[in-house]
């Protein structure tokens, strides 16, 4: 048993002694820290982030700005309609307390919710609306499959795949 054991351990101060031996295991070392600390930064996205305004603030400057934008006066109608749709989707997203990491901001919800309100489907604004204040992806993806059943509604294939 002891031969067996000064066999390894010779064969380790070979491995050793070789430059190359060290350089791998430097590189595999680097590796590995460098990996941590990139998947520690990745899980929080404020980290990556190139402003270091809160979401609440931006949705409070966005809204400054398009309002200004409506006070101007320069606009064509379609450029109205854009900023009241974006003025209420950023009312929306402060007050069903979104974040940037929601997935209610993921899926823009809000302004689906602010599209539909002046599109002039209350209905479909009020439907947004619950499914805001609910926090429910269910609700989410069920809402959806009814937009699809109205606008495929003669063809079940394809609403099968949406």
């Amino acid at each position: 048993m002891t031969k067996i054991v000064r066999l390894m351990g010779n064969e380790w101060k070979k491995e050793f002694s070789k430059l190359a031996t060290w350089v791998m295991l430097i590189a595999l070392c680097v590796a590995a820290l460098s990996t941590s600390i990139l998947t520690s930064m990745s899980s929080d996205t404020d980290g990556f982030l190139l402003f270091e305004e809160s979401f609440e603030e931006d949705c409070k400057s966005e809204i400054e700005w398009y309002e200004k934008m409506l006070a101007e006066e320069k606009n064509d109608g379609d450029s109205i309609a854009y900023y009241r749709t974006e003025i209420e989707a950023y009312r929306i997203m402060l007050d069903a307390g979104m974040d940037y990491k929601d997935w209610r901001y993921e899926c823009d919800l809000a302004r689906l919710a602010a599209g539909e309100k002046y599109a002039g489907s209350e209905e479909a604004y009020l439907e947004w609306m619950d499914v805001i204040r609910s926090n429910d992806p269910k609700k989410y993806f069920s809402v959806m499959q009814k937009g699809y059943e109205k606008s495929f509604g003669t063809d079940p294939e394809r609403i099968a795949i949406y």
